[in-house]
């Protein structure tokens, strides 16, 4: 025990080694440019060896430092490992959720009283982080994610449901287009598009598969997220190509309407994420459990 270095100083060495400047390590960290320095010398002065070469714009890693980095970085890992294992140990019994905002509000919201009601001593709590999980530092335990599965097979993948882009809108105005050829419907109509990456492809990948046009930009109504274009839809300021498993409800009350049959099914479907060592927690496969059956539920009556 006594060959151990400052245990203080290595998230300054870890950090600065990552970033490669002392300012940066100190943004990450919340501390002073001279509180990491102040590390980093304390470190080099216990083991006598020179950790960064230092440059007027940057700094870099000498061998020693390299070598040392790479087996301190792979400790640290272990320690998060077990330390991570003995938080979320089986006898606790929360649960951490990510899900797409989109599909929260219209699929799980509406549904997940079922489940605290069949599972009270469960602690769920459900974010919408918009971006790649990294189940140990988002502090997540299960995610519901859109995707291709060769790209999730790092962890235990789960199909929960395909998914399907339709063109629809407002029940009233799906009425009146219905006798129109679909080449009118899209000429002639506000298309209510959604600009983000996760659904630039929807009307393009539809248009295609439909073989008939995309929308000229003008007639296009463009929103920053899905749930703003659902809301424009169902208030009759256009018409929108959707992934169908956000609008069952609407669809299944009438507020929204298919206007053509035509559906196109992407190669990305939804799958429930999670690392291997969840799957002996009986509270989550408890909720895997449920989601599988809602999900089976889906498309139903439809």
């Amino acid at each position: 025990m006594s060959r151990l270095p400052p245990l203080k100083t290595l998230p300054s060495f870890l950090t600065v080694a990552k970033h490669k400047s002392f300012s940066k390590a100190a943004d990450e960290l919340c501390v002073t440019h001279s509180a990491v320095s102040q590390n980093i010398k304390q470190l080099e002065t216990f083991l006598n060896k020179s950790l960064f070469n230092r440059t007027s714009r940057n700094v870099e890693l000498t061998t020693i430092g390299q070598n040392y980095y790479e087996e301190i970085a792979a400790a640290l890992s272990i320690i998060d490992s077990a330390t991570t294992k003995i938080i979320k140990s089986p006898k606790s019994n929360a649960l951490n959720f990510n899900v797409i905002s989109s599909l929260a509000m219209h699929w799980l919201i509406p549904r997940i009283g079922d489940f605290y009601a069949k599972h009270p001593e469960i602690n769920l709590r459900i974010s919408s982080l918009q971006r790649e999980i990294d189940f140990a530092d988002d502090d997540i335990d299960m995610a519901l994610v859109y995707g291709e599965y060769a790209e999730i097979t790092a962890y235990k993948a789960e199909e929960l449901f395909a998914d399907s882009l339709i063109l629809v809108a407002q029940t009233e105005l799906a009425k009146q287009l219905k006798s129109l050829e679909l080449h009118e419907i899209i000429q002639q109509n506000t298309c209510i598009y959604v600009n983000n990456n996760l659904r630039k492809s929807d009307w393009p990948s539809w248009c295609k598969h439909a073989d008939v046009t995309e929308p000229d930009k003008k007639q296009r109504l463009p929103f920053g997220n899905t749930l703003q274009a659902l809301q424009a839809c169902s208030n009759g300021l256009g018409v929108l190509v959707t992934h169908k498993p956000l609008i069952i409800a609407e669809l299944q009350s009438q507020q929204l309407s298919q206007i053509s049959n035509i559906e196109f099914i992407p190669e990305y479907k939804y799958y429930l994420t999670y690392p291997q060592e969840i799957a002996h927690y009986e509270h989550a496969m408890l909720f895997r459990d449920w989601l599988l059956k809602e999900a089976n539920k889906l498309f139903k009556n439809l």
